[in-house]
């Protein structure tokens, strides 16, 4: 485009005074400007306008010259300038070429230079704010491989030197520096004027650690220079790009944490600031942020990607993905990345570029696909998925009611499986993501990730009965829910000089106290936030981190905790799965008898579950916790002051079963009591060295051995001599052992493969069908239903059954039938529907002659002659019944069930 001259009128105040017979200005362009284009002609409008006394004969001399040597000349004689005043407007292109500007004043001395400036460009202006990684600068790697002369910053954000009112080429590496954009804001700066030949200015007032509230408005002075906004305002005002921004990019939320409320009102407070004052921005682009420093709530992050459904123009990227994380902030790789994908969404909304993939993959619908509802199909927008391993374990029900065991892939859908079926059709599923530069991403074509989601709905959910004996509480039985709100149980004055407090906890990866067992005033014993993580801590008297672990508290997993002090040698241990991780000596003596259970001083919250809670009037040795972590206590042990099993199903108390004071529920609205998948039995053994083999044998007889390659940190085995709550087998299995069953617990991913043999010769019920002897197996006691053993080996000569697994959990004695071809054919023929059924079912394909209703005790709830088409089973209450049917074909078992 030409360069041109443009008539405008416009008003003039002299902003400074000069001596007679020479020129004043008022407005000109400073060095390395950008002037915002208009985007209907991509050209920007230079004013250059003053005052000046000159003679007749005198002039003044305008010249524009651009970076390819094109030039244009404007001269002023004196006798036009009316009364001393000129104006001058001059339209330059968007373009990757810069200008130079210079006023000359011509007299009888010759030309005289006035002004000058070079490097003046036109183009877009784009804002980032928010905390460090919006600031960007956090590595020792140089992203300045991406500065150039068309990437442009005005000022800086340093709270000290804000009215910096110089232009300056961006640079990524500075921190409150002149010029200073950051790294990925440089990236996608570099990448907008390369691919779209227009010249790009940033300007970032990011203020790294700071909560949302730092970046509000004082609404009564909006330019308040103690306030982030009111420094930010200035600076876009002095530079004159006020009105002219097209974008403003948000990345913030860390140090919210959990305050998805308080983000979500202050975020709505902002933008609509920004409308006021920034009244040109055509989108406001909001990053959602991932696991890490801070533990941004998977509720903040949910609101964080839901902006964009009422919020007018406002658009959401998510973190998640990216790599070269380090638990907070990124390498220059991970940065490259955030710049690339902000580049992709602007240049697809302000610049009308086609993308070939979403830049987030979305969560269309989800929706349980399997009868008992353990598996859940996910629909999503993307129109390639690649998901690695360790991607599920992202996945969470609900209230940890079920844990995903695997996945597959199916064009667009991820399919979940669950270790067991989800009874309330009230809890969603959630995707967090994780912190960390590891794999396991769900990624599209483009290499983007999937959002974060908090508990979405998960559609088509079927009513089914959890199959539960009443009464029976096997193993670790239930175990207490708390909310991380206000959820705790008060124990009252119970904590002698020397103690040891021990429970199992599976926390849920919030909050950032999460006392576990603590005091009223100077005692605590928690899973607090330290730096970029939780950590298993406790102390007396103030100094909560006196005994610390070393490795982070694993969320949504069962680990046994234990802290321990002895008044007498003033020494306090920190024990986690039975291994000393934390000792202090010296530590003074507490003076605070009072307990919470999932409290500190009635405050400060667990946020998940608690089990098997043991408080004993000494402390004790690391060979007495590895004994009794994963067996249940008779409550009359030496020492033991108190013993919470919280094996309830209702109640506002919690029962003490070593007969002390039973502990009050407090803050609980809901009572959130469910069966535990604590490790625990009646008996058990342990190996905390490397062997290969460990066993553990009964009264009667019967006995396990353990083999395995090696034993690199621990191993537990545990018989439960007692009816399991779940009394339901797969197919048509039969439970042969009714009293008793067993398990094996180890850290996650610790022993690759182990080898489980039982040996029932001392069991009276192994020689019913010995041929026919089974193993079926389950994750834990909270799983309500026994799985098919992956495989197992029958030695009738040896009296034993072998089982090889890579996942440890629980096992129990069956019996398989033989079922021949012909009676698998008259399985898959007969029809029996509909299963489940409201108590009215229809028979097909067979004639049946007789049935015979068994219930899940094996009792005779019904039977029914004559040639039976149907049966009205809707007297039984809801629950699983065998249905034993006669015809010609003889008699087959077939299960129903019932559910209302």
């Amino acid at each position: 485009m030409q360069l041109r001259q443009v008539l405008l009128l416009g008003a003039f105040q002299l902003f400074c005074t000069t001596n007679f017979g020479q020129v004043a200005i008022a407005t000109f362009p400073k060095d390395n400007q950008l002037y915002p284009r208009n985007l209907s002609t991509n050209e920007a409008i230079v004013h250059i306008g003053g005052a000046a006394m000159i003679g007749a004969t005198d002039s003044l001399i305008f010249t524009v010259k651009r970076s390819d040597g094109q030039t244009f000349v404007v001269a002023v004689p004196g006798e036009e300038l009316p009364v001393g005043l000129f104006d001058q407007y001059f339209a330059i292109s968007a373009e990757l070429k810069s200008y130079e500007f210079k006023l000359e004043l011509k007299d009888v001395a010759g030309l005289t230079i006035v002004a000058t400036a070079s490097h003046v460009v036109a183009g877009d202006v784009f804002v980032v704010q928010g905390q460090s990684n919006a600031q960007a600068v956090y590595n020792n790697e140089d992203g300045n491989v991406w500065q150039n002369n068309f990437v442009r910053c005005f000022g800086n954000s340093d709270p000290a030197n804000y009215l910096n009112d110089q232009w300056y080429i961006a640079e990524a590496n500075g921190y409150f520096t002149p010029g200073s954009v950051g790294q990925w804001p440089l990236r996608m700066g570099y990448l907008l004027q390369e691919t779209f030949g227009v010249p790009v200015a940033i300007i970032n007032g990011a203020d790294p650690g700071k909560p949302i509230e730092y970046f509000q408005r004082n609404d009564l002075d909006p330019t308040d220079a103690s306030t982030n906004y009111g420094r930010l305002l200035q600076r876009l005002t002095n530079a004159s790009i006020k009105d002219n921004i097209r974008g403003i990019l948000y990345y913030q939320g860390e140090s919210d944490g959990d305050r998805a409320d308080i983000h979500k009102t202050l975020f709505e407070a902002l933008y609509q600031d920004w409308v006021q004052d920034y009244p040109g921005v055509e989108a406001y682009y909001v990053v959602q942020v991932r696991e890490g420093c801070g533990s941004p709530s998977l509720q903040l992050r949910e609101n964080q990607r839901r902006f964009e459904e009422y919020l007018p123009n406002v658009k959401c990227m998510t973190a998640n993905g990216i790599a070269g994380h380090d638990g907070c902030h990124y390498t220059l790789t991970g940065y490259e990345q955030i710049g690339t994908k902000m580049f992709k969404q602007v240049a697809h909304d302000l610049y009308a570029w086609l993308l070939t993939e979403q830049l987030n993959i979305r969560i269309l619908e989800a929706s349980y696909t399997k009868d008992d509802n353990s598996e859940v199909t996910i629909t999503t927008d993307a129109s390639y998925l690649q998901m690695s391993p360790g991607a599920e374990l992202d996945f969470r029900i609900s209230g940890g009611a079920a844990t995903v065991t695997s996945f597959e892939l199916n064009g667009n859908q991820i399919i979940l499986d669950f270790d067991g079926p989800v009874y309330d059709d009230q809890l969603g599923i959630s995707y967090a993501g994780h912190s960390g530069d590891a794999g396991g991403w769900i990624l599209n074509s483009d290499g983007f990730g999937l959002y974060t989601y908090y508990n979405i709905p998960i559609q088509n959910f079927t009513s089914i009965q959890n199959f539960d004996i009443p009464g029976i509480m096997s193993g670790p039985g239930n175990c207490l829910g708390f909310d991380g709100s206000d959820d705790r149980i008060y124990l009252g004055s119970v904590l002698g000089n020397s103690y040891t407090k021990e429970a199992w906890i599976y926390w849920n990866g919030g909050g950032t106290a999460n006392n576990v067992i603590s005091g009223a005033a100077n005692t605590a014993f928690w899973v607090p936030t330290v730096g970029n993580d939780n950590y298993l801590a406790g102390g007396h008297n103030g100094a909560w981190g006196q005994v610390l672990d070393t490795e982070p508290m694993k969320a949504y997993t069962w680990t046994h905790v234990a802290i321990t002090y002895d008044a007498t040698s003033q020494e306090l241990k920190l024990y986690k799965n039975g291994n000393l991780v934390s000792s202090a000596q010296g530590v003074a003596a507490h003076n605070d008898p009072e307990l919470y259970i999932g409290a500190y001083a009635g405050g400060f919250t667990f946020g998940g579950k608690i089990d098997e809670v043991r408080i004993w009037n000494y402390s004790r040795s690391i060979e007495e916790i590895r004994a009794n972590m994963c067996q249940k206590l008779k409550g009359d042990e030496s020492g033991l002051q108190s013993y919470f099993r919280l094996d309830q199903l209702t109640g506002v108390e919690a029962e003490n079963a070593a007969m002390g004071s039973s502990g009050m529920l407090q803050g609980f609205q809901d009572l959130t009591w469910q069966r535990s998948a604590a490790p625990i039995g009646t008996k058990s053994r342990y190996a905390y060295t490397n062997v290969t083999e460990l066993g553990l044998s009964l009264v009667d007889g019967d006995s396990l051995l353990l083999s395995v390659s090696e034993v690199p940190e621990f191993v537990h085995l545990y018989f439960t001599e007692e009816t399991p709550n779940v009394l339901t087998p797969p197919n048509e299995y039969v439970l042969v052992d009714n009293h008793r069953y067993f398990g094996i617990f180890y850290p996650n991913q610790s022993i690759d493969t182990f080898s489980l043999t039982y040996f029932y010769q001392g069991n009276p019920f192994s020689t019913v069908n010995e041929p026919g002897l089974a193993l079926l197996g389950r994750k834990s006691n909270a799983q309500p239903f026994w799985n098919e053993s992956s495989g197992y080996e029958l030695n009738t000569g040896q009296n034993q059954i072998t089982t090889s697994e890579n996942r440890y959990g629980e096992f129990i004695l069956a019996l398989k039938p033989i079922v021949s071809a012909a009676d698998e054919n008259l399985q898959t023929k007969l029809q029996i529907f509909p299963n489940p059924s409201n108590g009215l079912v229809f028979f097909k394909n067979q004639q049946i002659t007789y049935i015979k209703v068994f219930d899940a005790h094996g009792i005779l709830r019904m039977e029914q002659l004559g040639n039976v088409e149907q049966m009205d089973m809707q007297h039984l209450p809801n629950g699983m019944y065998l249905l034993q049917l006669t015809g010609d074909f003889g008699t087959i078992n077939r299960k129903i069930l019932l559910a209302r």
